[in-house]
């Protein structure tokens, strides 16, 4: 019994430590497959919101392009919106073609750094969630998804619960905006996908009658298919210390390159010379980590990161 009750705190140690290692929102690659119905007659209709390598900026702030697709398999199809998270956990939605105004033109999504007995006032900022109602905080625990701890946030409306690097793990990426697209009476999140995996599923609907949820069973294909193989790209020398050349191999030409300071503010666009390369100079930068992202002549688009030294 002495060693039972020496061992169980290190447990609980361990899955504490797991627990608070914050999963950010995620920025790329991701697909978020849910079903819906408007009224509680109306059939089910199953779509697809998904995140490619496709950005934005907006006021110098780089905001994520949110595709929306109707069919079985994601295909970038509708561009709906824009997400970004801060610095404080926070996640914001910004409808697509909503260009101008700045930061407070944001609707909150998400806030991942409630903490127990928190409140969360309905209010222009806050998406005017369908109830127009303060949801409180009543339980903050993790949950084990492939392999890592996310943490969760639940309250105290019905079937509504956090989860970070997901969101709302049971009504659906967008549900708590409400009127954004493809919002119904009843949402429900199927299945998440992350990098060409599928790597959540829900088995069965949280509204009654509680029926079986499809499988996720369809493979991930299209979300990258405007992108190039990190295969393709030659960047050297690197880290950048004279000067470094730019091209690809066997995936079309290039033809423009975009570069980033480390807070995703775009500094230069670079376009390819005749041979398809872009040479880059060290005297143009200051010491320190930069992003860029690659377009060829095919529409096709990678990104990644260099050191300047």
């Amino acid at each position: 019994m002495k060693k039972l009750l020496c061992f169980l705190p290190a447990v609980f140690l361990v899955a504490a430590l797991q627990a608070q290692t914050y999963i950010p929102f995620p920025t790329s690659n991701t697909i978020w497959r849910e079903q819906f119905c408007r009224t509680a007659t109306d059939p089910y209709t199953t779509h697809n919101y998904g995140l490619t390598n496709s950005d934005t900026l907006i006021n110098n702030l780089t905001y994520h392009k949110l595709y929306l697709s109707a069919d079985t398999i994601f295909q970038v199809a509708e561009w709906i919106g824009s997400i970004r998270e801060d610095s404080f956990k926070r996640v914001y939605y910004r409808p697509a073609g909503q260009v101008t105004g700045g930061s407070e033109s944001d609707k909150l999504l998400y806030d991942f750094s409630l903490q127990l007995g928190d409140t969360l006032p309905a209010n222009a900022h806050n998406g005017l969630n369908n109830w127009m109602v303060t949801m409180r905080v009543t339980q903050v625990d993790s949950i084990n998804i492939n392999g890592t701890y996310h943490r969760r946030i639940t309250f105290d409306w019905p079937r509504t619960s956090w989860v970070e690097g997901v969101g709302n793990n049971i009504r659906g990426l967008l549900y708590y905006s409400g009127t954004w697209p493809n919002n119904g009476q009843w949402n429900d999140l199927i299945c998440l996908g992350r990098e060409g995996s599928w790597v959540l599923h829900n088995t069965n609907s949280t509204a009654p009658p509680f029926a079986p949820l499809p499988a996720c069973n369809q493979d991930l294909v299209g979300i990258r298919s405007h992108e190039l193989p990190l295969g393709a790209i030659t960047f050297h020398p690197l880290p950048l210390v004279t000067t470094s050349s730019v091209y690809l191999t066997g995936e079309g030409r290039l033809h423009t390159m975009e570069i980033y300071d480390i807070t995703g503010r775009k500094i230069k666009t670079c376009t390819a010379a005749a041979n398809g390369r872009v040479i880059l100079y060290r005297d143009d930068y200051k010491p320190g980590i930069y992003l860029y992202r690659l377009y060829n002549d095919k529409g096709q688009r990678a990104s990644g990161k260099f050191v300047v030294q």
